[in-house]
């Protein structure tokens, strides 16, 4: 009994000596998973945001955009400096909301709303600009007696050949020429010498940077941002984008998308006059529809067509008339 009892005995020490030894190796891997625990929490691991697309990859995702047929764009921003009828002297702003497509190098239709009021807009190969609106929208848009042209399609001209209205550069919306300006962001190529281009000369900057501009409504809560310092050229923003492959674009929330100008250059913009835009990719099928719908559009203009022009030393800014287009881009067929 007592030799049975002594086994018992040592058999207890030896298991209570190896828990003894085994304790300081279990407590220690709890600290560390905990620690593990406490830094993904935390945002602080090695692995976090490691499925974020870095810089570089928005090559990739300009590649793809550039091979969309078209892109559905909807988002909102501020427009500032404009005459509401019985307030002379006194400017106004408004939230302007957006519903557009975008196809091609610069074919964009669809409509802008704001206080109530709506447009219709088309844009073609980014080389005329129609619209047509309601007294209000059209005086928004600064164009000059807008009671002669409530409810009929007039072309817009700005300063220097410029194609935008309400503040927005509908032709950087478009597949061909966004694409490319993401693919030289990553390059860090540039843009054209004076700006011209809707192509910017910027350097984008890793997703982990600090988010300056706000992710627009209908972008996810966790899509990855990466942003763009602007220069001279080109207004500063970010580019939404999915944070795992194959990394989509799905937003853009800045500046460069704002018509820059002499009198208001993106260096003196405030980041409150951001647009704040989410976008999806559509099919062949929706890019065919949104093309019979500009042709449709264009087929019923008269043979001449109402010009809004804005006034430079030269030219008095009197509305002149131009000829009807003949139809929408090729790219549409």
């Amino acid at each position: 009994m007592r030799v049975v009892g002594t086994k018992l005995d040592t058999n207890r020490r030896h298991q209570d000596q190896g828990h003894r030894a085994r304790s300081p190796r279990f407590s220690s891997a709890l600290l560390i998973v905990g620690v593990l625990l406490l830094s993904a929490c935390s945002g602080q691991s090695a692995d976090a945001g490691s499925d974020r697309p870095p810089t570089s990859s928005l090559k990739e995702v300009g590649a793809a955009v550039e091979q969309a047929k078209v892109l559905h764009w909807s988002g909102s921003w501020r427009h500032d400096d404009w005459f509401p009828e019985g307030s002379p002297g006194t400017l106004a702003s408004a939230d302007v909301t957006a519903d557009l497509r975008a196809m091609g190098s610069g074919d964009v239709f669809g409509t802008l709303a704001a206080d109530g009021h709506e447009a219709q807009v088309m844009s073609v190969a980014g080389a005329a600009l129609f619209v047509k609106a309601d007294r209000v929208m059209l005086q928004m848009m600064g164009i000059e007696d807008p009671k002669a042209h409530v409810g009929r399609w007039i072309e817009v001209r700005g300063l220097a050949g410029t194609r935008e209205v309400l503040g927005l550069k509908l032709a950087w919306l478009a597949p061909s020429s966004l694409g490319t300006a993401l693919a030289s962001t990553a390059d860090g190529t540039g843009g054209a010498e004076g700006g011209t281009s809707p192509v910017p000369s910027a350097t984008a900057v890793p997703s982990s940077a600090a988010e300056r501009f706000p992710r627009p409504a209908r972008v996810p809560a966790d899509a990855a941002p990466i942003a763009v310092v602007g220069d001279e050229n080109t207004g500063a923003g970010t580019y939404w984008v999915e944070a795992g492959a194959p990394h989509r674009l799905l937003g853009y929330s800045g500046l460069d998308v704002r018509q820059d100008s002499d009198s208001k250059p993106y260096r003196d913009m405030f980041d409150m006059a951001a647009a704040k835009l989410a976008v999806r990719r559509e099919s062949a099928a929706t890019a065919r529809g949104t093309y019979a719908a500009m042709r449709s559009v264009i087929r019923s203009l008269p043979s001449v067509v109402p010009i809004s022009a804005e006034p430079t030393d030269e030219d008095s800014g009197t509305p002149s008339w131009c000829t009807r287009p003949s139809g929408a881009t090729s790219s549409g067929t």
